[in-house]
Parts: structure tokens; sequence; C-alpha cells
């Protein structure tokens, strides 16, 4: 669907690729053989896991990280300081993506939404950062996927009416620390070649 509505409405060219060198390919097969053996500890949510891992994975980076934050990084390309034409978008669409997790509300209540909503934002900067550092949707696709996996195989669907953000903040700062990291290289590079 979402294609379809990119190709009528939008037309933006997602960078995506299956194409991978032989040091990426091993990369992921050991993903693959460690998610696998993780899939292990906890057989009776591994059909969850896939499912939610794929679904999220799949249209969430197309719709966030392919069609929002490629368009917000175009609108922002004259903008003269490149850190800033590269972080606003980031940000933007990282916080597009948290919000959206906001729909969740009819599914749980509104303490643990908000703590998604808060976490969320956070993945979506890694994400966002791991999709501009390899220019290929592929990878932020598998980052989610894995995140979104291993989360419901070691914890399910469950819905903890009793968390709260203190535990949520150690998670965040990780992923804000770990994104920062993933994109000083494209920062310091300063133009990033998005197709007008």
């Amino acid at each position: 669907m979402l294609i379809i509505l990119n190709k009528k409405l939008t037309r933006q060219q997602i960078p995506f690729s299956l194409k991978l060198n032989r040091e990426q390919q091993k990369l992921i097969g050991v993903l693959i053989a460690g998610l696998v053996l993780i899939g292990l500890i906890n057989k009776k949510n591994i059909l969850t896991a896939i499912t939610i891992g794929l679904i999220a994975s799949t249209t969430e980076e197309y719709l966030f990280r392919g069609i929002v934050l490629v368009a917000l990084l175009k609108l922002s390309y004259q903008t003269k300081k490149a850190y800033m034409r590269i972080l606003i978008p980031i940000i933007i669409s990282s916080m597009l993506f948290g919000l959206e997790h906001f729909l969740n509300l009819y599914s749980q209540n509104l303490n643990l939404t908000i703590i998604q909503v808060c976490q969320t934002m956070a993945m979506g900067y890694i994400f966002a950062s791991i999709f501009l550092r390899t220019k290929n949707l592929l990878f932020s696709m598998i980052c989610h996927f894995s995140l979104d996996f291993i989360v419901t195989i070691f914890w399910g669907m469950k819905n903890d009416p009793g968390a709260s953000m203190t535990c949520s903040i150690v998670p965040i700062l990780i992923y804000l620390i770990l994104g920062s990291i993933i994109l000083v290289p494209v920062l310091t590079e300063g133009s990033l070649k998005i197709k007008k």
C-alpha cells in the first residue's frame, strides 16, 4: 500500500538495495544466526516476534526513513550549515515516528504509550542514523526488525501498566549515543547525496 501511495503521490526514490558486499553478507549472516539462537530461548513468542518485526520494520522504515526523512532532507538541502541540513530532518522524522505510536492507545494505557513514544523517538534517531550512514534502507529495516524481534521474544506482547519513565531513560540515552556515533561521519562529511 505504501509503495503504491509513494508511486502515485510523493514519488520518492527510496535508497534500497539488496546488493551487499562480502563483509555485509557475513555480518547479516551472523546477525541472523544470533536471532535464531535468541528465538530458540522462547519458542512460544517466535511467530509473534517474526510477524511484529517484519510488519513494523518494513512499513515504518519505508514511511519514516524512506519517504519522510528523504523528503525533509530534500527540503533542507539549501540550509547553510551542513549539520543542520541533516539533524533537523532526522529530529523531525524521529519525532513523527515516535508520535505515530500514540495509535497504540487503543490497546494499552496512556502511561505505557507515552513511554513507548519517547523510546521510539530515540529509536527513530538511531534508525535514521543507520539509514544515512549506509545510504540503504535495508540496514535500518534489519536493525528495526532485530530490535522488535528481540523485545518480543523476551517480553512478548506484555502491557505493563506499572511501567515507569525512569526505566526507559537508560535505553533512550543508549539509542541517542549510538545514533550520534553512527551519524558522526555523515555530519563531518557534510554533504549527503539525495536526489532532488
